[in-house]
């Protein structure tokens, strides 16, 4: 019994036996298809790490390469970033310059350019904002900065010759002061751009320069209604105002110094009344060559208008040829200026005021004064012309008076001198020694004032030479500056007006 259960186990456990031999058998099957499997995966997996490589290093180089070409459009755009602030730095730099003063713009010319560049600030904005959410598309933003930056350029310039022209000073001014902050505005734009500040930073910018435009164009549309007379007409009547004044002026300065001789004569007596009579005589001598000189250029100046102006109105001719126009009217000015200048000197030297320095400076001056006259009358003039021949002539005949203004001043100081010389035979030896010391420093005090006062007068003359061609409107080809004259007198005229202009210290 207990073999017969034995041997029934043991049929059971070869049975049992059997089947995990077939199930080890299929499962050995299963793990050698496995097996070939995991090394067909191995092998694949191998092979997608390899693409997977090769993919990561490709997509690092186009990333590298994206990232050059974007710094590389960065670079273009940070370039034209920098060049349009250094256009609109120069403007602004130059906004002050004399030259820029003597420019003139119509009103209406100058509105539009406003309407013009507040519309493009705007769209350069715009692209602004869209270039931040697409940096590689660069093309609107360089578009934009280059209108705007030209733009921007027209309006400060144009803005400062537009104030020139306005008849209220103050508004004037205000539209200057304006059009240059709106240039600085500009320029800090360019700054803000190039430093990749945030775009709440750039936007904040742009506001400004709107704001500027927007008080610019406040100002002009007050501006406006003062400017809108005839222009023409206004510099036409300026010439024949300025004109009509300079005869007046010298006129009453010739009748001046009549009156101060005939003064002289009825309450002064011996050095006095010599000394007098020749300083107010030379002084009338060349108020009297002034005069001929100044009916000459009139008569000169009348003929170059009817040979110019053609079918046109005399003022018409004026506002055509505005720069010679102007040189006419500063030229006028000074002569005026220069009259008055001598009449005062004269008085105070007779009446022992001041020196016979400044007489000769008041006559050295309008001498100049007058010779600018001549040389803004013969600019236009025909050559051969008969009137002008006559100017040339009367201008001679000044540079003469002129020249003996300055010698009768300088014989009468001398003879004032000679007539004033101490006595010095009754002094003690402390008083002399005293005297001796006292006029050691003075001696010491001149002579240090002398070379400070030629100093100043060097920057002086300096200063009115660059003023007188470039503050009063003349043209490259027509410059009057005192400059050039120089340059004309030195290679063509040096002996003529030598005295006239050389201050002799």
């Amino acid at each position: 019994m207990q073999l017969s259960a034995l041997s029934q186990e043991k049929e059971n456990l070869l049975k049992t036996n059997l089947e995990l031999e077939e199930k080890l058998s299929i499962m050995k099957s299963e793990f050698s298809v496995l097996e070939k499997e995991l090394s067909s995966v191995n092998s694949n997996i191998q092979e997608l790490d390899l693409k997977l490589k090769n993919t990561k290093d490709q997509y690092a180089s186009l990333e590298e390469k994206n990232r050059n070409e974007s710094n590389k459009k960065f670079s273009y755009l940070n370039c034209v970033f920098k060049e349009a602030e250094h256009i609109v730095q120069v403007v602004v730099d130059d906004f002050d310059n004399p030259v820029l003063s003597v420019n003139n713009c119509l009103p209406e010319n100058f509105l539009q350019q406003l309407s013009n560049i507040t519309l493009n600030a705007e769209k350069f904005q715009n692209s602004y904002v869209e270039f931040v959410k697409n940096p590689d598309d660069i093309e609107d933003i360089l578009q934009s900065t280059m209108s705007f930056t030209h733009l921007l350029t027209n309006v400060i310039v144009e803005g400062k010759a537009t104030s020139n022209a306005s008849p209220n000073i103050e508004l004037g001014d205000q539209l200057a002061q304006s059009c240059k902050q709106l240039g600085l505005s500009g320029v800090n734009l360019y700054k803000v751009l190039q430093s990749k500040a945030p775009e709440n930073e750039v936007l904040e910018v742009f506001n400004k320069v709107s704001a500027e435009i927007s008080n610019t164009m406040k100002i002009m549309e007050i501006l406006v209604p003062n400017m809108s007379q005839d222009q023409s007409q206004k510099l036409g009547d300026i010439i024949e105002r300025e004109l009509k004044q300079m005869d007046i002026d010298i006129e009453e300065a010739a009748q001046r110094i009549q009156e101060l001789l005939n003064n002289s004569k009825a309450g002064d007596s011996g050095m006095k009344l010599e000394v007098n009579s020749k300083i107010l005589d030379s002084c009338t001598d060349l108020m009297q060559a002034i005069k001929v000189l100044v009916h000459a250029s009139k008569l000169l100046q009348e003929e170059i208008v009817s040979q110019g102006k053609g079918t046109t109105s005399v003022k018409e001719f004026y506002n055509r040829n505005h720069r010679w126009t102007e040189g006419l009217i500063s030229a006028a000015k000074v002569v005026g200026l220069g009259a008055r200048f001598l009449v005062n000197a004269a008085d105070k030297v007779v009446n022992k005021q001041t020196k016979f320095e400044e007489l000769v400076v008041a006559s050295q001056q309008i001498a100049a004064a007058t010779a600018q006259l001549v040389i803004a009358s013969r600019v236009k003039a025909e050559r051969g012309s008969e009137k002008m021949l006559k100017v040339s002539q009367a201008s001679k005949r000044v540079t003469e008076a002129t020249g003996q203004v300055v010698a009768t001043a300088k014989s009468c100081a001398e003879m004032v001198e000679e007539s004033e010389e101490m006595d010095f035979s009754k002094l003690t030896l402390h008083q002399a020694k005293r005297l001796e010391v006292e006029s050691q420093v003075h001696v010491l005090e001149l002579e240090s004032m002398l070379v400070k006062e030629r100093v100043k007068l060097a920057g002086l003359r300096k200063k009115h030479y660059q003023l007188a061609g470039t503050s009063e409107g003349w043209e490259e080809k027509v410059i009057f500056s005192s400059t050039h004259f120089f340059s004309f007198v030195r290679n063509d005229n040096l002996k003529k007006y030598k005295r006239m202009f050389m201050l002799r210290l």
